[in-house]
């Protein structure tokens, strides 16, 4: 079972994002990720931006930055929104570069060029009374 308890924050984390920044020129791909239970990693974007990092780096280390260096040779099949690439891709309803905890509150999931989730769109009145 997953605990959706608020956590507290690794300790020292603070301290070693600004190392890992520091040693990846600014940016990171060590991010707290590893200090979340499964299904609740985007809360690691709260505690980055609280250990000094703004909303957009810290959005980046798992998008921009993670898809360059974890891409395992699929740079032609990947990181970006182009025909004939991987289409993974999450909305949210709010700004996360005003509040960078509605990475936690994922409206939209595209796995593979399926959507697999939809809570952006209110169902028809058809398809409501289908059901």
């Amino acid at each position: 079972m997953i605990d959706t308890q608020r956590q507290p924050p690794p300790p020292g984390g603070s301290r070693k994002l600004r190392r890992a920044q520091t040693a990846a020129g600014g940016t990171t791909t060590a991010c707290a990720g590893g200090q979340f239970p499964v299904g609740l990693q985007a809360r690691q974007f709260e505690y980055m931006v609280k250990w000094g990092m703004t909303p957009a780096q810290a959005l980046q280390t798992a998008m921009t930055v993670a898809a360059d260096v974890l891409n395992y040779g699929w740079a032609d099949r990947v990181g970006s929104l182009e025909s004939g690439k991987y289409a993974d891709i999450i909305a949210v309803a709010g700004d996360p570069l005003v509040d960078v905890k509605e990475m936690e509150r994922v409206k939209f999931v595209m796995k593979g060029g399926l959507v697999v989730r939809n809570d952006l769109q209110a169902p028809s009145p058809t398809t409501s009374a289908q059901r």
